[in-house]
């Protein structure tokens, strides 16, 4: 019987340092970066990631540290990344880095740490940016002076001399985007370029010529005095928006398809406005005196109008009942041209005062002229303390009734009467112990004479 052999001591030694080996590799790699990796051109092979972390956050919150310059058309702008929606992001290349060699089964790990160490790996801080904040940062605080919309080539409000068109211009969010994230990432010397598109008008003077527009079928005006900046700009903006514009015969016109949605990235700024009976900050505000101004316009124009709501509250730049509110996309102010010919808007801001006219081929056939008359007066309800139905105004308000109708012909003997429109506006609640509202009826704009028995007031035309 042949005796056992003890495997030689040699024999085990080369296991045991195999052995030794990956433990020691497995203890030197907990936590660390094993591929020959560069994280924002930093060799990190052997790095900690606690360390890594640490400088790359270090070296993002640099980057946004840093005042971008934006060149807007001429004019230099310097503004924060931070500002504009803009960061840098360090997690996801740091991720990467760590990655190496620890993806996959055994053999698929090893062959990805070899080939990061003979070729070498790159990643780069990723640049992250909010585009709502982004956009709105550009619309608020570099369009104003930068963007201006298109103008139609349109009539004086006489209707004797045509305006040329003239092309407008904004801003290309897309490649100033993409502009703005090229220099967080590479930085030079040199101001981003802002890029602007042009805007091409619907109207030319060309277009015009070919037509018989003379004759102004009715014009109406809105006071603007003491109206916030932001409110004369949306205002001013509105206007800008619906001059000029061509209504072909039978053709519908809708102020909201016309206007575009109410939100920064059309141009429009925050000011006060009327929401749920109260005076309450959003953007768009005023463009409502807009719409109002115009429906005025179309009314004395013996237009009809297909879609209009009032107020919730009696806005107070005109008389009851001559209002229309107008909101994105849901309340929109519609009308229709009858009048056989094609009908053009005309619309200005001057000073304080909202101006809009409107051209046809062929003048009214009678003279329009608008009544309001109220049908009742509503005491505002009393409420106690902390009821929620009391809004900014304790003392309440009164509600109304009211019913506009159009006349045609001599006012004081019209050869024909129409009813426009029956209002309501509610009463606001009053909270107890306040002074009751004065009864001294509805405010009356200028220009619009209250007849005898106080109960009626009349809007002629201009």
């Amino acid at each position: 019987m042949q005796a056992l052999h003890k495997p030689k001591p040699l024999v085990l030694w080369p296991a045991i340092l195999a052995l030794l080996f990956f433990i020691g590799l497995g203890i030197y790699a907990h936590d660390r970066i094993l591929g020959r990796v560069t994280v924002d051109g930093l060799p990190m092979l052997g790095w900690k990631r606690t360390r890594a972390e640490t400088v790359l956050r270090r070296r993002a919150l640099a980057y946004a540290a840093r005042p971008i310059v934006l060149d807007c058309g001429g004019r230099i702008r310097g503004f924060m990344p931070t500002d504009a929606g803009l960061a840098l992001d360090w997690r996801i290349p740091l991720q990467q880095a760590y990655a190496v060699g620890r993806r996959g089964w055994p053999g698929a790990r090893l062959l990805d740490l070899v080939q990061s160490w003979l070729r070498g790996r790159e990643y780069r801080l990723r640049a992250r940016v909010a585009a709502s904040v982004l956009a709105d940062f550009l619309r608020e605080k570099v369009a104003p002076g930068v963007e201006y919309p298109p103008r139609n080539a349109a009539f004086t409000l006489d209707g004797s001399t045509i305006v040329p068109s003239r092309e407008g211009r904004r801003i290309d969010l897309a490649a100033t985007k993409r502009n703005i994230l090229a220099y967080l990432l590479a930085p030079d010397k040199h101001p981003i370029k802002l890029v602007l598109t042009g805007i091409k008008p619907r109207t030319s003077a060309k277009d015009l010529q070919q037509l018989h527009l003379r004759s102004v079928l009715s014009s109406y005006g809105t006071d603007l005095a003491g109206s916030p900046e932001n409110r004369k700009a949306n205002i001013t903006l509105g206007a800008a928006r619906i001059n000029g514009i061509l209504i072909s015969p039978q053709g519908k016109f809708s102020f909201n398809r016309c206007t575009g949605p109410r939100d920064a990235a059309h141009g429009y700024r925050t000011a006060p406005e009327i929401i749920q009976q109260e005076l309450r900050p959003g953007v768009g505000g005023g463009i409502c005196q807009v719409a109002t101004t115009l429906y005025n316009a179309v009314l004395l124009a013996d237009l009809p109008v297909l879609e209009r709501v009032n107020h919730s509250i009696p806005p107070g730049y005109v008389p009851l009942g001559m209002d229309a509110t107008v909101y994105y996309p849901g309340l929109d102010f519609v009308f229709s041209n009858s009048t056989g010919g094609y009908l053009m808007i005309l619309a200005d801001v001057h000073g304080d005062r909202l101006s809009i006219s409107l051209l046809g081929e062929e003048p009214l056939r009678t003279r329009v002229t608008l009544i309001g008359m109220i049908l009742a007066r509503i005491e505002p309800p009393l409420v106690p303390e902390g009821d929620r139905r009391v809004k900014s105004n304790p003392e309440g308000s009164p509600g109304y009734k009211v019913r506009v109708l159009r006349l045609f012909g001599d006012p004081h003997s019209p050869s024909e009467t129409e009813t426009v429109s029956e209002d309501y506006y509610p009463p606001l609640p009053r909270l107890i112990g306040t002074s009751p509202p004065k009864k001294n009826g509805p405010p009356l704009e200028a220009g619009f004479a209250a007849l005898p028995d106080g109960q009626w007031y009349i809007a002629p035309d201009e």
